[in-house]
């Protein structure tokens, strides 16, 4: 009998484990994701923006 609520609890710990790593993994690789094509959207932009303009240059270097 004990040997049974042993097995149900390490049971439900370990899909209590299982579904918190899902749920972490899945906000950081949205996180990572949502980064990766901000900088890409801000790469795209420095190449379409005029050199030498001093705001651009201002913003290029708060970016980077």
């Amino acid at each position: 009998m004990a040997t049974t609520a042993i097995t149900a609890t390490m049971t439900m710990v370990l899909r209590g484990l299982a579904l918190f790593f899902c749920v972490v993994g899945r906000i950081a690789g949205s996180f990572f994701l949502v980064r990766l094509s901000f900088w890409t959207n801000v790469a795209s932009m420095q190449k379409t923006l005029p050199k030498n303009d001093l705001p651009v240059e201002i913003v290029r270097i708060i970016l980077l």
